[in-house]
């Protein structure tokens, strides 16, 4: 198939029907182009991300050198710096910075992958569309080229003036198709450009804002760095201020120490010859009261000695007289049982002179008894005068132990 540069028309031969078939079903392939600025695009959020995780390894090394750096000087100087420095504002608004960097980079290669697999799916789509279409056309051309065979000129004459008709038919069809089609590609590439265009856009958005956080990042390494040196030399500073002051505190106490215990001396020794005094003054005005307790406990131990022996013999004499009561009483019970068997007339008159006879062996019953109570009674009497005589002796002691003290 060959187009005149006269005429305009296509001069046709049957040898090469299967050329133009051949270069259609060929033509259907199109390659699908992968913008060239992808792979650009991805190596830059690539290195954005890595140079991201630097440096939060890097402000993570930088709070591990800070934390070791105070645990070191809390040992020494306790309470000298403040809970949360300005270190530790710097710091996390560097991490809270490098965190909303790595957020924008992640939604914007998000956002690329989903632009890219778009335009995938467009491509796909207008690749399946071309091909439907351009599947027709070789049947319908190779059709309007089959023609019968016949013997006569004529009929062979009018029917290539029917098949150049109907070529000329399919060609404008075919001028009209490759026209669609490439109004169709002019505006895949015009989407494709754009496309790009906002990928680039895109891109030198990013690459601003990552070299505005690679800025900022720096200015505060630079102010962190600064402010770890002015932390470091106060630091210094404090724990020279805090062994100075220990020192001066170590000398005073020494210093007020020292003069207490001399002072304490002297007091003792003061104290130690008042109580040797008293001690001299008390012995001599306690020998009167020691002595009138060697005499009262030398009557206690008399008495204790002679009291026991009295009461066994009371309790003889009481064991005596209730023996004789018992021989009378039996006696009695012996008289009575013989009066009651032999005399029942004078048993009244008996009974009269028994009751006599208990009356009065009753009556001495009671005064051995009256006398047991009221040696008792003395023995108390003197058991307690023995006891008010031992408390006041004791309290004179103590009231002379109150004054020597």
């Amino acid at each position: 198939m060959q187009r005149t540069p006269r005429q305009g028309t296509l001069v046709v031969s049957k040898d090469k029907g299967q050329t133009w078939s051949n270069t259609v079903s060929s033509s259907t392939s199109f390659p699908t182009h992968r913008p060239a600025n992808m792979a650009d695009l991805e190596s830059r959020v690539a290195a954005a991300e890595r140079s991201n995780q630097k440096i939060l390894h890097d402000i993570a090394d930088l709070k591990e050198e800070l934390q070791l750096g105070r645990k070191r000087t809390v040992g020494r100087s306790i309470g000298d710096l403040p809970g949360q420095t300005n270190t530790d504002q710097v710091l996390q608004k560097l991490s809270a910075d490098i965190q909303t960097v790595n957020s924008r980079c992640g939604s914007q290669a998000l956002d690329i992958q989903n632009l890219y697999q778009e335009l995938k799916n467009f491509e796909s789509k207008l690749e399946n569309t071309l091909h439907n279409d351009l599947r027709y056309l070789p049947a319908e051309i190779s059709g309007n080229f089959v023609r019968p065979e016949s013997n006569s000129t004529k009929k062979s004459n009018v029917s290539n003036v029917r098949g150049s008709s109907s070529v000329d038919r399919a060609v404008q069809r075919l001028e009209a198709a490759v026209a669609q089609i490439e109004r169709k590609m002019d505006s895949i590439q015009s989407d494709r450009l754009r496309f790009e265009n906002a990928i680039q856009n895109n891109l030198i958005d990013q690459a601003t804002r990552s070299s505005e956080s690679g800025k900022s990042t720096e200015e505060m390494m630079v102010e962190l760095r600064s402010m770890l040196r002015s932390n470091a030399q106060e630091i210094v500073s404090s724990r020279q201020n805090v062994r100075s002051e220990m020192e001066d505190l170590s000398e005073k106490l020494n210093k007020r120490v020292t003069d207490a215990l001399e002072k304490l001396q002297d007091e003792l020794n003061s104290s130690h010859t008042d109580l040797e005094a008293a001690l001299g003054r008390f012995s001599l005005a306690n020998s009167a009261y020691e002595t009138r307790l060697v005499e009262v406990e030398s009557g206690l131990k008399k008495l204790a000695k002679e009291l026991p022996g009295e009461l066994n013999e009371l309790r003889q004499e009481h064991q005596t007289n209730q023996r004789k009561l018992l021989n009378t009483l039996t006696q009695l019970d012996l008289a009575v049982e013989v009066l009651e068997q032999g005399l029942s007339d004078e048993k009244e008159q008996l009974k009269g002179v028994v009751a006599a006879e208990i009356k009065a062996r009753t009556s001495n019953i009671f005064t051995i008894q009256n006398k047991l109570q009221e040696l008792e009674e003395s023995t108390k009497e003197a058991s307690l005068k023995l006891n008010s005589s031992v408390d006041e002796i004791q309290e004179r002691l103590a009231q002379l132990t109150s004054q020597v003290g």
